[in-house]
């Protein structure tokens, strides 16, 4: 097959700062130490994108939602395991030319905490 000269490709890289995010989760009590809950809420982050020619800064707006479980070791302990998606949708940025491209990012956390 013969290229026409009309396909092109780049690389862009992409560097994300000033991760912001505001949530409620409302839970369930499976037992006296067991915590289902869901989260939901809104996210910003700041994206720059660099084309190796232009660089662009975009602040993305979109949402989370996620589901977690907290388990209690004892009166001052807890473990917890959750699952969160940020979703910031399609957006455009002027680089070397008109870029549009879609912004999403799955996160996952262990935790353990202590209460004093």
């Amino acid at each position: 097959m013969a290229n026409n000269g009309n396909t092109s490709s780049s690389t862009i890289s992409v560097t994300t700062r000033n991760n912001l995010g505001f949530s409620v989760e409302p839970g369930y009590y499976l037992n006296d130490k067991a915590l289902a809950y869901a989260k939901i809420g809104y996210a910003r982050m700041n994206a720059k994108l660099d084309d190796g020619h232009v660089a662009a800064s975009n602040p993305l707006d979109g949402y989370l939602v996620g589901v977690g479980f907290k388990y209690l070791l004892d009166e001052s302990a807890f473990v917890g395991a959750e699952v969160v998606h940020y979703e910031y949708g399609d957006n455009t940025v002027q680089l070397s030319s008109l870029t549009t491209y879609k912004a999403d990012q799955n996160v996952g956390l262990i935790t353990l905490a202590f209460q004093f």
